[in-house]
């Protein structure tokens, strides 16, 4: 387990992009070197945004991820590929939807995306099937598919 959430971590003089970048960011890119690694928790604004460099099918071990209180605005496609990923948090960000290949993830258990900005949900959602746990409350959901 991979816990940095509440911790003061100062601000990274390194830039990317020409933008400051979260010390969490610097973990989050980092991932990939623990292959074996279960559950990361990155929480409290620590992560406003999933790196590009990150790549999820490195992670192939990863069962809980907790991004709760950032302000991710959007998951890539390439997020299916948390195969053994069981407990998803983005509670507390900023997503407006969510990517289709997030349902490919059938061995979901528990997924939070309470306190976002969802519109809607992706058609395929249903396919979730392992789902014993889902909490969409706060959110500016018209509809269900």
């Amino acid at each position: 387990v991979l816990d940095v959430s509440e911790n003061p971590l100062a601000p990274s003089p390194k830039k990317m992009d020409a933008v400051s970048v979260k010390p969490a960011m610097l973990v989050l890119a980092a991932l990939h070197h623990f292959g074996t690694l279960h559950c990361v928790r990155l929480w409290a604004d620590q992560v406003d945004a999933v790196p590009d460099v990150l790549t999820w099918k490195s992670m192939s071990s990863l069962s809980a991820l907790d991004l709760n209180g950032g302000g991710i605005s959007e998951l890539t496609e390439d997020f299916a590929d948390l195969k053994a990923l069981r407990r998803l948090n983005l509670r507390q960000n900023c997503l407006a939807s969510l990517p289709a290949a997030l349902c490919r993830l059938q061995g979901l258990t528990s997924l939070d995306i309470s306190h976002n900005q969802l519109q809607h949900l992706p058609q395929s959602f249903g396919k979730l099937k392992g789902l014993v746990e889902l909490n969409l409350r706060r959110n500016e959901l018209r509809a269900l598919p």
